[in-house]
């Protein structure tokens, strides 16, 4: 079994995750691994998860084409996929009911896989001005909390990053259910589909 903390410390450049939030989640992977494993954004931190589930199966899913083609350039040997979102960040609340906007346009390899673990940490879920100014309205997360729980297998777990703002966190709690929560370090959560 690989050592995980290892795998942070090496590819510990610029991430926007703490330790212990990445450490919340490989408390997790460390029982799993290897596994399919998916990943909703991508970031500095992309290598470091493709790196932990060695022999098995991880794929990135990134709503910004020049990021997805940034992260792909530092780590080429990633599967990786540019997807759209519907949704837009001010109107979450009608959107978490509203399935047509909440479905991503996935490749099959993606849809008839039987994911064992989701991370949901994109796109981006909150208003800030350079974001606005560039890009208009951020979708936020709903679409890939809902995502996340129809391609998990059962007793599949998904984490949830920023569980400590309002949208992610009520996301969440609609589409796994408050009674599989399984606990936060504050800002990463952990839900069990069942």
């Amino acid at each position: 079994m690989r050592d995980l903390s290892k795998v942070f410390l090496n590819r510990n450049l610029s991430m926007i995750l703490k330790e212990h939030e990445v450490q919340f989640v490989f408390q997790t992977l460390k029982e799993v691994v290897p596994c399919n494993l998916i990943v909703f954004g991508m970031g500095f931190d992309t290598g470091m998860w493709h790196d932990c589930n060695e022999g098995g199966r991880t794929v990135f899913l990134e709503n910004s084409l020049e990021w997805h083609d940034k992260i792909n350039d530092m780590y080429s040997d990633i599967e990786s996929y540019v997807v759209n979102y519907k949704t837009d960040l001010l109107d979450w609340e009608n959107t978490l009911n509203d399935i047509e906007k909440l479905e991503l346009d996935l490749p099959d390899s993606i849809l008839d896989t039987k994911w064992d673990v989701a991370i949901v940490d994109g796109p981006v879920g909150k208003r800030f001005r350079k974001y606005l100014k560039l890009h208009g309205e951020p979708p936020g997360r709903m679409s890939s909390m809902y995502m996340a729980h129809k391609l998990l297998k059962e007793n599949g777990v998904m984490f949830a990053h920023d569980f400590n703002r309002v949208i992610e966190k009520t996301s969440a709690l609609k589409f796994f259910g408050e009674e599989n929560f399984e606990g936060s370090d504050g800002y990463m959560a952990k839900f069990t589909k069942r």
